[in-house]
């Protein structure tokens, strides 16, 4: 990494080009990195931003170093263009692929809806640069035939002709809201994508930016649920009668850093979908009933004397237990190992199969007799089989 990089004394680049590899290599040696600054220990003033590499340079000796920080990650990550120009040329070519360049004028970008038409005689942020407009001159060389959003910017200068510091600006700015949305989603965690009781409290986890609070909605078959704007729902307030629901949740970033709306929709809301099911266990008549509850003293399932089950959960059967949940219900063989369990969401699990008849278990089981002193169900010790004589229902209200 040097100076006079493409013969510009100030352009602190990598000679030859494919020396980028050994910056990009190091720095993969970094968990997770989404950017790349490579610092000089140099006084010596300098940098540059590669757009397409995510690799920003520059001189850390520096006074500027800061501000020039910044201007290179600029281009480095929001993939900006540089709003100055160094000769008196015209350019003439076509629309770059730059959000802060453009060759249409305030007139034409507005009827033509281009680039950053709707910040169009927006303010600038103090200090004030004149509203946003189609200013000449950019793209490093060029005084004519080229427009900036702009009079001043970061991206043309650390300080304006007052010597005042220069902001990035609100088109500018957009531009790294939008980067940021490529790399990372409106939330950081939510309740699995499945099937659920209606006893279930839901959650997202939104991103928390510095300046504002994503805002959130919930959903009930894709009705609005009033008041439902926090990040956790109870799916058991809703009252709802057997039956089966999609339960949704919307977060949105509505910033106001952000006025294209479409990228707003693609890449700064995120949304996702639960199925909610509701059993009816109504229609059963067991009168005697081993009831097991949770940790706050609900029934999350039932025995019944005519070996009817009902779950607030789910059943599963056939899976290897490691470890059942804390404050569960635990079925051990003689060899202390898990063969069953019903943990506090109601959800029975068996390492056996569920099996139906007589339901006389050849060696030690949980059992439940009716008033006759028959078996009606039981959970075998040896391999957490599950034997019951009526019906299994689960998500349900026990």
């Amino acid at each position: 990494m040097g100076f006079w990089t493409n013969g510009i004394e100030r352009l602190l680049g990598f000679t030859p080009y494919e020396d980028i590899a050994i910056a990009l290599a190091a720095a993969d040696l970094a968990p997770d990195r989404d950017q790349v600054v490579a610092m000089a220990n140099s006084e010596k003033y300098g940098g540059a931003g590669y757009i397409d590499e995510d690799l920003a340079t520059l001189a850390g000796g520096n006074e500027w170093a800061t501000e020039l920080c910044l201007h290179e990650f600029g281009h480095a990550f929001a993939d900006l263009g540089d709003e100055y120009w160094t000769q008196n040329w015209h350019y003439g070519g076509l629309e770059p692929d730059i959000a802060n360049l453009s060759i249409y004028e305030a007139d034409d970008m507005a009827a033509e809806q281009r680039k950053w038409y709707r910040w169009l005689d927006e303010p600038t942020v103090p200090p004030a640069h004149g509203p946003i407009h189609t200013y000449e001159g950019g793209y490093v060389y060029y005084a004519t035939g080229i427009y900036r959003p702009t009079d001043w910017s970061k991206m043309r200068a650390f300080v304006d002709d007052h010597d005042r510091p220069c902001p990035f600006h609100q088109v500018n700015v957009e531009q790294f809201v939008f980067k940021i949305y490529e790399i990372v989603e409106p939330v950081d965690d939510a309740t699995p994508e499945g099937t659920y009781p209606l006893s279930t409290e839901f959650f997202v986890e939104p991103l928390e930016p510095a300046t504002h609070s994503l805002d959130v909605q919930w959903y009930l078959n894709e009705d609005e649920i009033p008041g439902a704007t926090g990040t956790t729902f109870d799916a058991s307030t809703l009252g709802l009668s057997p039956g089966q629901y999609t339960l949704s949740v919307k977060v949105v970033d509505n910033t106001e850093m952000v006025r294209d709306e479409d990228r707003r929709v693609l890449d700064m809301t995120f949304t996702r979908d639960w199925t909610l099911l509701f059993n009816d266990s109504s229609h059963l008549n067991d009168t005697s009933k081993f009831y097991v509850k949770n940790a706050s003293g609900e029934n999350v399932a039932w025995f019944g004397n005519l070996g009817n089950i009902v779950l607030r959960g789910t059943f599963t059967s056939g899976e290897v237990i490691d470890t059942a949940p804390p404050g569960s219900f635990i079925i051990k063989d003689s060899t202390d190992d898990t063969v069953a369990y019903i943990d506090n969401e109601g959800n029975l699990c068996i390492e056996g199969s569920k099996l139906s008849g007589s339901c006389n278990p050849e060696g030690y089981a949980f059992i439940i007799k009716n008033s006759s002193d028959a078996n009606v169900s039981y959970i075998d010790f040896a391999n957490g089989d599950l034997c019951l004589i009526g019906e299994l229902i689960d998500y349900s209200n026990p």
